[in-house]
């Protein structure tokens, strides 16, 4: 019962054989201080090109010593050309709050860093949306959904921040912490992506411009946050919530809203920068 692997949250990694890894949000190590009903503290597995699935690591081996190392991973998984898994956790860690993760091939896991670290959490709290990696600087980049320093409407525990960080732990800093300014998104739930120029783009859950419902964002390698794209709710064709990490191909952004649409069910949209 204990080796139970469920509710893969994650969007895999493959590496030049073949073989996928990634992360379930649920299973592994069964304990009520992941979750009420016993449902696990998350794994990631590995997917063998053979079509053979071992857990890699199971999250909060010792449940009474509170998951320092996690629970529930989610989001997008990277992998480095070591074969290092990299990834976040909504939730455990020192402060409880959410953690950046490292996975070796031999299934060894290292805290990179714990949020809510500072104080009223402006580092950051409950990263949802996994990571992206700079494999030419050895640098990952993240978002949470909430905590920061900006506020959200009537949130008062901040809109989210993006964050990047060293892989090997030693750096973390928040670059943009969202509901800073009027028309600025919040909520940023997906994770982010990069272009070949530095750029991150990403999504919020919520914020935009007036009766916005979300919004797609741009952190331009010169360290300044814009807003591209504001999904309006009275104009349900274009979708709202978007909540996955975008797609980069050659320039243009592809992506998801959970809600709206012709038959109000989300849509696919494309987005040229």
């Amino acid at each position: 019962m204990f080796n139970l692997v469920t509710g893969p949250d994650g969007t895999m990694v493959m590496d030049s054989a073949g073989n996928l890894y990634g992360t379930t949000l649920g299973g592994g190590n069964l304990a009520t201080v992941c979750s009420s009903n016993d449902d696990g503290c998350g794994t990631v597995f590995e997917y063998t090109t053979a079509g053979k699935e071992s857990v890699l690591y199971k999250f909060c081996p010792d449940p009474a010593a509170k998951c320092p190392d996690g629970v529930g991973p989610s989001g997008v998984l990277v992998r480095d050309a070591s074969g290092n898994l990299y990834g976040t956790t909504v939730g455990g860690g020192a402060h409880g709050d959410g953690t950046v993760f490292k996975v070796t091939t031999s299934g060894e896991e290292t805290v990179l860093y714990s949020f809510c670290a500072k104080k009223n959490c402006t580092d950051g709290y409950g990263p949802m949306g996994g990571l992206a990696l700079d494999a030419t600087t050895g640098m990952l980049y993240g978002t949470t959904i909430t905590g920061g320093a900006g506020v959200c409407g009537q949130v008062t525990t901040g809109g989210g921040t993006l964050f990047e960080i060293t892989i090997s732990g030693t750096k973390f800093k928040v670059l943009h912490s969202f509901g800073t300014y009027a028309a600025d998104g919040c909520e940023p739930y997906g994770g982010p992506t990069l272009d070949s120029k530095g750029n991150i783009y990403g999504t919020t859950l919520a914020g935009g411009e007036s009766n916005a419902f979300g919004t797609v964002y741009e952190y331009s390698a010169s360290g300044t946050e814009s807003i591209l794209y504001s999904f309006p709710l009275n104009d349900g064709e274009n979708g709202v919530l978007p909540t996955d990490a975008l797609i980069d191909s050659t320039g243009t952004l592809y992506g998801t809203t959970s809600g709206a649409g012709a038959d109000n069910d989300g849509i696919v949209f494309k987005l040229i920068p």
